[in-house]
């Protein structure tokens, strides 16, 4: 029932996200080189993914990626989807990826992370 609710809400909430000519910043804050700022539109997530209305952010993400032509993997695990590659600099036993929603550290993954408005998703790569 909770669960019913959550979907319920962010269905409702849907068109906000999906605000015309507005972009998202997918931000990739890279160790050894430059931040990669990717402005991505609804418009142009969609026309990446396919994906008509964003839920989660994995549309913003996926469409952001692609946009910018990125080199990228995501992988799922028991609790949901990460990104675990970027442009070669992958997870492994030491660092990790990840990820900032709206200046706010993540504690979800990206299929079930919901934010009616994005204005930034900050990747970074970390120690564990």
């Amino acid at each position: 029932m909770k669960e019913a609710v959550r979907i319920l809400v962010l269905m409702s909430l849907a068109p906000i996200a999906a605000a015309k000519g507005v972009p998202v910043h997918v931000i990739i804050d890279f160790a050894d080189r430059e931040d990669l700022d990717i402005a991505v539109t609804y418009e142009e997530a969609y026309e990446l993914t396919g994906v008509k209305q964003p839920y989660d952010i994995e549309f913003w993400v996926v469409g952001a990626f692609a946009k910018a032509k990125l080199d990228f993997k995501i992988e799922k695990d028991k609790r949901g989807k990460v990104v675990t590659s970027i442009q070669g600099v992958a997870n492994d036993s030491t660092s990790h990826w990840v990820y900032f929603v709206n200046g706010f550290r993540s504690k979800w993954h990206i299929d079930n992370q919901s934010e009616p408005r994005p204005r930034t998703i900050r990747f970074k790569y970390e120690a564990r």
